[in-house]
């Protein structure tokens, strides 16, 4: 029968900016199927905001990486958080190591993995992605309902990291340290890169697209304190309609804080008694099935009605991540579940485990707008990848050069043109290099995913942002020679030379 080892980091349990190294201890004596193993790490997040209304409000804030120049808009996959990676065998010393395993592996799920399944990782990552709602989405770390008299909380959740998406060795199915004796696995995480925000929701959809709008409500003789009020549709004179699965597609929850951001209690926008800036809090929802209204309750009043006026399109939205005081995201508990194999599942173990490792060169190219390079390479190296960075800092091979490039293999060109992006010879050399891996490219928009966006564009991101270079190489008896030619009249900066090498264990 199978089990399940959980190992946990030697280093003590909180992970931070000064203490962002993780080693687990691979016990000896068993055949691991690491293709089914993984990193976990506790997230767990928490913010403050100054208005005393939103004391006890559930905040939607997640993670977000920097993915370069302080860029946090984009959507990472849960291995965006690892730097570099080390696995060393008692036996038979380095199994492998990867420097700048985040860049790479945002080239490689890229083109691996189809939208939807890459977008899937929001189920074991730390931030969330807008890409079922118009107007946003609910942080993966919390715990939040829209139906009525429900309660929120803060949850903590495990973010995994496949060992797949850590390194090569990842993906095999029989790993046995029978014969390789204790191993070590050694991350170094990118803390430095992590931080939490509270801006996952589209605010286009609350104001411009007039989303957010209450119904207008009158004062009476007496005049009135507006403490709740059904949602309207654009213009706050007729509700909006609900249909039974409401929570599913209603932009707040209970617990929600919340701001007004624009309206009036006078009956005009123009001229009249302005709502103002109010901070409160939805402290329930309610449904009415008859009518498919929804009306939201407020923790506090969101002002008075004065007597015998109406409010006016006053909107309520989220409140935006630079209202927050504080925003943290804490991660704790970093362990290692193994899939171990039962001698029923475990059938004929190989002698020796055969599969590849990358290796990275780092190189400059001085803003130059040509680039040409020889670098050598190994006599079993199958693949190569250059990824092309528009900030020394990127994780996101994000310079599409505009001139085209060309790759030459022992002083002989393997093409007979410069090749430009989004031809069908650029796609031909990578369907070339996917084949050379033993798969095929599922997505070759090279799309960048986006956490928010300013429209309501539901196919969320931006295609063609992803730029390379791949070339399947021969397996040869020597070094070999392998040079590129990159035009870009904006300049090549920083290029990272990764290349694929067979290994046998």
């Amino acid at each position: 029968m199978d089990s399940i080892y959980k190992v946990y980091s030697v280093q003590s349990e909180t992970i931070t900016e000064t203490n962002n190294l993780l080693d687990f201890d691979l016990p000896a004596g068993q055949v691991f199927d690491l293709s089914k193993s993984y990193v976990s790490i506790n997230c767990r997040m928490s913010a403050t905001h100054a208005s005393a209304n939103l004391a006890n409000s559930i905040f939607n804030v997640s993670g977000a990486i920097n993915a370069g120049n302080n860029d946090v808009s984009r959507y990472e996959k849960s291995c965006a958080l690892v730097k570099n990676a080390q696995l060393n065998s008692q036996v038979a010393g380095k199994v492998e190591e990867l420097r700048d395993v985040n860049l790479l592996r945002s080239f490689l799920n890229n083109i691996y993995e189809p939208q939807t399944v890459f977008l899937n990782d929001e189920y074991s990552n730390l931030m969330g992605i807008r890409h079922y709602e118009d107007w946003g989405n609910i942080s993966p770390l919390i715990d939040v309902s829209s139906e009525e008299g429900s309660t929120g909380r803060f949850i903590d959740k495990n973010l995994q990291i496949p060992l797949s998406d850590i390194l090569n060795v990842g993906q095999v199915k029989q790993f046995d340290t029978r014969r390789l004796g204790k191993c070590r696995l050694s991350l170094e995480l990118a803390m430095d890169r992590l931080s939490a925000r509270g801006d996952n929701h589209n605010e286009n959809y609350f104001s411009t697209l007039n989303n957010g709008t209450l119904v207008n409500q009158a004062g009476g003789a007496g005049g009135a304190e507006l403490t709740s009020a059904v949602l309207a549709r654009g213009g706050g004179a007729a509700a909006k309609v609900y249909d039974d699965d409401y929570q599913e597609h209603i932009p707040y929850y209970v617990g929600m804080p919340v701001k007004t951001v624009s309206g009036a209690f006078d009956g005009t926008d123009t001229g009249g008694t302005a709502v103002g800036t109010v901070f409160t809090e939805i402290t329930d929802i309610a449904y009415a099935p008859t009518t498919g209204q929804i009306t939201l309750t407020f923790g506090t009043k969101i002002g008075d009605i004065p007597a015998n006026k109406t409010t006016a399109d006053i909107k309520i939205a989220p409140i935006n991540h630079g209202d927050l005081a504080t925003a943290t995201i804490t991660l704790t508990q970093a362990e290692l579940q193994l899939h171990s194999l039962g001698a029923n599942n475990m059938g004929s173990v190989p002698q020796s485990i055969n599969f590849t490792t990358y290796s990275v060169e780092r190189d400059n190219a001085s803003g130059n707008a040509t680039f040409k390079r020889q670098y050598e390479m190994e006599p079993e190296a199958i693949n190569t990848i250059v990824l092309i960075k528009a900030n020394s800092d990127s994780i996101f091979s994000d310079n599409a050069f505009d001139g085209g490039s060309r790759v030459a293999i022992d002083n002989e060109l393997t093409t007979n043109r410069l090749i430009d992006f989004h031809t069908p010879i650029y796609y031909n050399q990578l369907n070339k290099f996917s084949l050379n891996q033993g798969k095929m490219a599922q997505n070759v928009i090279g799309k960048n995913y986006l956490r928010t966006a300013p429209t309501n564009n539901r196919d969320i991101g931006n295609e063609n942002a992803l730029s390379f270079v791949v070339e399947p190489l021969p397996i040869t008896n020597r070094m070999k020679l392998v040079e590129f030619e990159i035009n870009d009249t904006g300049g090549v900066n920083d290029i990272s030379v990764y290349k694929e090498v067979l290994k046998t264990i």
